[in-house]
């Protein structure tokens, strides 16, 4: 009997991320998602579930932007570290709950592009006290994910309930899940833009 092709296995290799990546024009979304994170200049960003680091691309350039990226995959890691790390830019293989550990400074910005809907509530929960303690006064919390909607037609559901994460949400959980730690949550939802026809939820949760 033949191997069956997994394509969500398959996406677990960094080169094979990046050309689906292309492929479903999702280089357009983190471009928009990018544009909306407040980053001053000097800022840190830590950007937990990094990836292969692709987000580094689209940081302000020239301006003193300091980068940590952490994933739980040592494959993205490698990648990310070999094609972006440099002085300004580092990357650790850590998963959710083990960001204390890495000795960390504080950051002004955290971004977790297409995260939460990889990991159950409880670790979410986990994520955002983390977050909480990593952040300045003042910091953000930016995400990024797939969403159901009441609006969604049957195909975009069953296209985005084929997603490689088994946490997707409808929006209003997502901000809920934050809103338990951080009492400033904004939240956006983004209508289909990809090839995919995902609807994404975009939260920003502001640290008093």
């Amino acid at each position: 009997m033949g191997m069956r092709f997994d394509l969500r296995r398959a996406l677990e290799i960094p080169a094979v991320y990046n050309v689906f990546q292309k492929m479903t024009r999702t280089r357009e979304y983190r471009q928009r998602f990018m544009a909306r994170v407040p980053i001053a200049p000097g800022a840190r960003v830590l950007e937990v579930g990094c990836g292969p680091g692709t987000n580094v691309e689209f940081l302000p350039q020239g301006q003193g932007v300091q980068f940590v990226g952490c994933d739980a995959d040592g494959r993205y890691i490698a990648h990310a570290q070999q094609k972006y790390g440099n002085g300004t830019a580092s990357f650790y293989a850590m998963p959710v709950g083990g960001l204390r550990t890495l000795g960390l400074d504080t950051f002004d910005t955290v971004l977790a592009w297409g995260l939460l809907h990889h990991i159950s509530d409880a670790e979410v929960s986990t994520l955002a006290d983390e977050v909480d303690d990593l952040l300045e006064s003042g910091g953000t919390f930016c995400t990024f994910d797939p969403c159901f909607t009441d609006r969604q037609t049957l195909v975009e559901r069953v296209l985005t309930a084929c997603d490689r994460g088994r946490y997707v949400r409808y929006p209003e959980h997502y901000a809920a899940l934050l809103g338990a730690r951080f009492t400033n949550v904004t939240l956006d939802v983004w209508p289909p833009g990809t090839i995919l026809s995902y609807s994404v939820t975009v939260c920003i949760a502001t640290k008093e």
